[in-house]
């Protein structure tokens, strides 16, 4: 599903082109759905934006595109350059010299720290665009969102719902449930995308907490090119990886048979597919835009 376009707005297959990657279906499915988002939100030009987690920069780019040469993104990730793939360090390179990079200042630093420095901000919109998963625990989300409230009046999240309106994207969110229960027993250290799969409901009563008030949100879904469910779901089935990580925790039995056990209903629910792998599509996107209180 692509939202339709606004006169301002660079096309997703030009936008690309300013991202370092290597799969054109789903860096094209990427980034049509941040352009999604950043339309769904209403970002205007000439914001101001801190984004927390940008990683490679694929939320970046499409945010820096609509908010214009008056707005500006800061784009923080606590990543060694060296990881991921591409590299963060190549790909945020590459995105410094296209046609938006100007407007974009990387900062290779800790999200909650950049928001507790004194001297940052403020900002018009603070974005966790799918980076929340990627913080250790729901503690630590709702320390962002404690901070947030000292430097914006709008804080923006997306990130995959635990739900899905397609039977496609049911293995998605086994894979998400299978992936983190694997994490909640090792030391956080591991660079898998979920350690930490916060519902929807819970980051509401998070942000309630902390007196943030939800002043809209959606459920999208993703292109179907985008295959993060896909990778999640290979990574669990395909691969001896997450066997061999199971295997060599320092748990008991029945530890392992539960995680054992999640695979296979993962397993299950993709073997219930028509096409198997080849028809597994991520879940659903909740999109949120908290105000202050």
């Amino acid at each position: 599903m692509q939202i339709p376009l606004t006169a301002e707005l660079r096309p997703p297959s030009e936008l690309v082109t300013f991202l370092l990657k290597g799969d054109p279906k789903h860096d094209l499915g990427s980034v049509t759905h941040r352009q999604n988002l950043v339309k769904a939100w209403s970002i205007p030009p000439g914001a101001t934006i801190l984004e927390i987690g940008c990683g490679q920069g694929d939320f970046t780019v499409p945010a820096a595109d609509a908010v214009g040469p008056t707005g500006h993104i800061t784009a923080v990730d606590p990543a060694d350059p060296a990881l991921g793939a591409p590299p963060i360090g190549a790909a945020q390179a590459h995105v410094k010299a296209s046609p938006v990079g100007h407007q974009i200042t990387f900062v290779h630093a800790d999200g909650l720290g950049h928001l507790r420095d004194p001297t940052t901000g403020p900002w018009d919109y603070v974005v966790l665009s799918h980076s929340v998963w990627y913080l250790p625990d729901a503690t630590i989300v709702q320390d962002i969102m404690s901070a947030a409230r000292t430097k914006t009046k709008n804080l923006l999240i997306a990130e995959f719902s635990l739900a899905s309106s397609r039977a496609e994207g049911k293995p998605a969110v086994l894979a998400a449930l299978t992936a983190n229960a694997l994490e909640s027993f090792l030391d956080g250290s591991s660079l898998q995308a979920v350690h930490n799969a916060v519902s929807p409901r819970r980051m509401v009563e998070l942000a309630r907490e902390v007196g943030w008030r939800v002043g809209e949100e959606r459920t999208l879904r993703t292109p179907d090119g985008e295959r993060y469910a896909w990778r999640e779901t290979a990574q669990i089935l395909k691969t001896p990886i997450w066997e061999d990580r199971v295997r060599g925790l320092e748990q008991s039995d029945k530890v392992k048979e539960m995680l054992f056990g999640m695979r296979d209903a993962l397993r299950a629910a993709v073997e219930g597919l028509e096409g198997g792998m080849n028809d597994v599509v991520n879940m659903d996107v909740w999109a949120v835009r908290f105000e202050a209180d």
